[in-house]
C-alpha cells in the first residue's frame, strides 16, 4: 500500500510528443507552484515521475523543485521533488 502523507496535495499534467522539448513543462510547474504559495496557504509542493522520466525531472528542477530522491507511488516506485513555500519566496526573490 503507498503512503501519502495527508497533508500531500497532488495536480498532474500530461502533455503529448509534440509538445515536449518546448519548456510547456517547466511553464506549467512554475505557474502551478505560483499560485499554490501565492493563492492558498500550503507550505509545500510535491511532485513525483517516472523514475526512467530524465525530461520530466529536469523541467521539475528548472521550475524549483528539489529531487528528494525514490519514493513509493501508485503501486510504483518513482523519483519525488519538493518545493516549501519559503524556498521558492527565496529563489523568485518574493521573501
Amino acid at each position: 500500500m503507498d503512503a501519502w502523507l495527508q497533508a500531500e496535495i497532488e495536480d498532474g499534467y500530461l502533455l503529448k510528443p509534440s509538445a515536449w522539448g518546448r519548456g510547456y513543462a517547466t511553464e506549467i510547474t512554475k505557474r502551478l507552484l505560483r499560485f499554490a504559495f501565492e493563492e492558498t496557504p500550503l507550505a509545500e509542493v510535491v511532485g513525483v515521475i517516472d523514475v526512467d522520466h530524465v525530461a520530466s525531472g529536469k523541467a521539475l528542477r528548472k521550475a524549483g523543485l528539489s529531487d528528494i530522491g525514490l519514493r513509493r507511488a501508485y503501486a510504483t516506485e518513482v523519483r519525488g521533488f519538493r518545493v516549501t513555500r519559503d524556498a521558492w519566496l527565496r529563489q523568485t526573490g518574493l521573501e
